[in-house]
């Protein structure tokens, strides 16, 4: 039995989910437009209808119906074969059981992400004690203030155990 995205693959066709979301034109064998994920004037995103590929030279992106899915909706593969399922009315039903996350999965998974922003609190507050990493950025980096803070750029001190025992007291 095939998995799902074998089965969404084999049951679509890569120019029609493309051009739901980018204006094609033929060019030669292939399909041609404007690249979805850089401005261009001139077109170097490419489709094979033959390979079933995808490729924007601009950007470097390339791959099948899923993965530009993924790119150009910015979700997960999870929501990328529903996205296209439900937009070709296939019936993925006898997949789905597998992609049921449960709910110990989910909890661990907010866990996961709970940890993480903890330790990129724990380097931003670094940061922001250490005048010396400070100057370098802005001032060697050329970074500005407002870039390290959209960018959540932070310090690492040579010891990570201070990350741990800031991690183990939440």
């Amino acid at each position: 039995m095939a998995n799902v995205a074998e089965f969404i693959l084999d049951n679509i066709d890569i120019v029609d989910v493309v051009s739901r979301r980018v204006n094609l034109k033929r060019a030669g064998s292939n399909f041609a437009g404007l690249s979805p994920f850089q401005h261009e004037k001139t077109p170097s995103f490419m489709v094979s209808p033959q390979k079933q590929i995808f490729k924007d030279f601009s950007s470097g992106i390339g791959g099948n119906a899923i993965s530009f899915v993924m790119e150009y909706e910015k979700i997960d593969f999870r929501d990328a074969v529903k996205l296209i399922a439900e937009e070709h009315r296939l019936d993925i039903s006898k997949y789905t059981k597998a992609y049921n996350y449960s709910k110990d999965f989910v909890d661990e998974k907010e866990k996961i992400k709970r940890i993480h922003k903890l330790a990129q609190n724990f380097f931003t507050d670094n940061l922001n004690k250490s005048p010396n990493a400070l100057d370098y950025l802005q001032n060697q980096r050329k970074l500005s203030p407002q870039i390290i803070k959209n960018f959540g750029i932070g310090y690492a001190p040579n010891s990570n155990y201070d990350l741990i025992t800031k991690l183990k007291e939440k």
